[in-house]
């Protein structure tokens, strides 16, 4: 749901770029100034969003926690899932140094999960469409509408196939995703870079034809990227951690994400600039 929410909101941000395209002077102000609106929406939210009932337990407030978790189930028959929550606050309670812990030798398979799959996530590329698509295209010869409105496709497409994910994750199990959609990335990126180094550069044009194919292509990418490492590079680290290290591994695999996804945003940055 996490991927699937932060796909909604490209999409929406797509759609307002491409619907405020055609107010000429101040087009651009209003598509940056509606970015306000869910921030808004969050800060009001937040003021009556009450605390987890694991954080409330975790803390000490026991009654305050069960209220809590009675009012999100809609019963009060909840006596199991509240005591397994006292017990697991118990044990985290217990738990000492977690980031030393998963330096030791028997987590270092899940410390390694938890730095590659993030890396790895990013290293497809999918952030250089996502950012600069509209410039992207551009560059590649499409009108300001055309290039918009490609990126809009793009984000549809993410969607789409993030709920492919959640629809089919469960039942043809995660390395089959990852494989599949690993192998789509792949056969994609290297058709892009036929297409590319055939029909495009110097005095080359690209066709109306090939220009429908290279948008097709890249929605192939962003199609295999929805349904398999964008979602399953969260979900795989957090299955994966024990609960000694689990607070350490997740830290680690947010931090590795954002980390590659600054280093990956900056070279497509400057690269498009000067052209």
């Amino acid at each position: 749901m996490f991927q699937l929410a932060t796909t909604l909101g490209i999409f929406s941000a797509n759609m307002v770029n491409y619907g405020t395209q055609h107010l000429e002077t101040w087009g651009w102000r209003l598509s940056l100034g509606l970015a306000a609106g869910p921030a808004l929406l969050m800060t009001v939210g937040g003021m009556f969003l009450p605390d987890t009932p694991n954080s409330l337990i975790e803390r000490g407030h026991l009654d305050k926690g069960r209220a809590v978790l009675e009012k999100i189930r809609g019963t009060r028959n909840v006596e199991a899932e509240y005591e397994d929550m006292v017990d697991a606050a118990a044990l985290a309670k217990s738990i000492r140094h977690p980031f030393r812990n998963i330096l030791e030798r028997r987590n270092r398979p899940q410390l390694v999960m938890a730095i590659s799959m993030p890396m790895f996530q990013i290293l497809t590329g999918i952030n250089s469409i996502l950012f600069y698509a509209p410039v992207l295209f551009g560059s590649l010869g499409f009108r300001a509408n055309a290039s918009l409105y490609s990126s809009v496709m793009t984000g549809a497409v993410l969607v789409a196939s993030t709920l492919v994910s959640i629809a089919t994750v469960d039942k043809w199990g995660r390395r089959a995703l990852l494989l599949s959609g690993g192998i789509q990335m792949i056969v994609s990126q290297v058709s892009v870079a036929i297409i590319l180094g055939l029909k495009f550069g110097g005095d080359k044009v690209l066709s109306k034809g090939f220009s429908a194919l290279l948008v097709a292509t890249f929605c192939l990418f962003v199609a295999a990227f929805g349904w398999s490492w964008g979602p399953l590079g969260w979900t795989v680290p957090s299955e994966i951690f024990p609960l000694e290290t689990r607070s350490a591994g997740q830290a680690i695999t947010v931090s590795v994400n954002l980390l590659f996804t600054f280093a990956i945003a900056q070279k497509p940055r400057v690269y498009l600039l000067k052209k």
